[in-house]
């Protein structure tokens, strides 16, 4: 398992909220999308050792057989199948440890967003803003009163990206979540 399966359980046993048609169905398609991902990227890793991947009258084609460019570009698979199977545990993992921290504080999910991230960054300061502005291309230059609003939101849009970062490693490190997955060689 490429996750924490005792910790798992234990957040599993104390939530006793039952999915939603939807959630049922989206958790569905992401296992079924992660065991076909995972059965081509066995099958791909069966036949990195050597196995016969065709024959022909008695001639056999092999893993060495195949082109250069075309072993590189099925490296390159095994690296978005891992991308996509992490992504994936982290959203899965992120989403059951809010609804746990939610369940415990009796508020929603949402709220607890609200309420240790986005009340927690400051808006950025005026000089903060015009600095952006300063070093804004001049071909893009528009007057500085129709650009405030929109530097002061990219700003603030990217501090919260950033605090809900560092939430979720603190999430993840107080539910002691660990992820089993190795990534590619």
């Amino acid at each position: 398992m490429w996750y924490n399966s005792s910790a798992v359980k234990k957040l599993a046993e104390k939530n006793t909220r039952t999915p939603s048609k939807s959630d049922q169905i989206l958790w569905f398609s992401i296992l079924a999308v992660s065991l076909l991902l995972n059965a081509f990227f066995l099958i791909n890793k069966k036949s990195k050792a050597g196995e016969v991947l065709a024959g022909v009258s008695g001639q056999t084609f092999r893993w060495q057989d195949v082109s250069r460019e075309n072993q590189l570009n099925l490296k390159k698979l095994d690296g978005v199948y891992y991308s996509l199977l992490k992504s994936e545990a982290d959203r899965w993992a992120e989403k059951l440890l809010l609804s746990k921290e939610a369940a415990a504080r009796g508020i929603s999910a949402e709220e607890i967003l609200k309420i240790e991230v986005k009340d927690k960054v400051p808006q950025p300061s005026p000089e903060e803003v015009n600095a952006v502005y300063a070093h804004s291309p001049p071909a893009d230059a528009k007057p500085f009163p129709q650009v405030l609003k929109d530097i002061e939101a990219d700003i603030f849009y990217q501090r919260v990206v950033e605090a809900e970062k560092n939430y979720r490693k603190t999430l993840f490190a107080k539910y002691g979540v660990q992820f089993k997955l190795k990534p590619p060689a």
